[in-house]
Formats: structure tokens, C-alpha cells, sequence
């Protein structure tokens, strides 16, 4: 199976307030075991192909930077990420 993200530049907050994130070379992970203490890390703005266990589950976690800026406005910021699975 082949994983591919789709990564956004940025979160939206309170009143339309924008916050920049990055992602990193070991900024995600896939795991058979559903566990991230086990996960195999990869870097999710390149695609990466992973061999699924005979069972078919594999969780995938994520993660990123966030950069607010010293007078950011405080609240909730939200963004979407689309992970698309190709098989091969």
C-alpha cells in the first residue's frame, strides 16, 4: 500500500485567525499493533509504501509543528489532513 498526504500550510482559529504548521522527516508513523510506542516513523510530504500485516489493520498517527507568533489569538485551531492508501 502506498500512504499519501495531503498537508496543510496552516490553521484556522477564532475569528478566522491563521496559525503556520510544518511537518517533519519523522513527523508520522504506521503501526500493525495500533500502538505508537511500536510504530515504524516516515515523513508524510513524501509518499510511503507499507507492507500491511495479513490481518489489514495498520493505524497511522500524525503529528506537526505548530508556530504561533508572540501575539497570536488564544483559542481552538483546527485544520484537515487527507490521507489517501493506493493499493499496489
Amino acid at each position: 500500500m502506498l500512504l499519501s498526504f495531503v498537508l496543510p500550510l496552516r490553521m484556522t482559529g477564532p475569528s478566522g485567525a491563521l496559525m503556520p504548521i510544518t511537518f517533519g522527516a519523522s513527523d508520522a508513523g504506521f503501526s500493525s499493533t495500533a500502538s505508537i510506542g511500536s510504530q515504524v516513523g516516515f515523513d508524510p510530504r513524501q509518499p510511503t509504501t507499507v507492507i500491511f500485516p495479513n490481518n489489514g489493520n495498520v493505524s497511522v498517527f500524525v503529528g506537526a509543528t505548530a508556530n504561533p507568533t508572540a501575539n497570536q489569538r488564544a483559542g481552538a485551531y483546527t485544520a484537515t489532513i487527507t490521507l489517501t492508501v493506493t493499493y499496489l
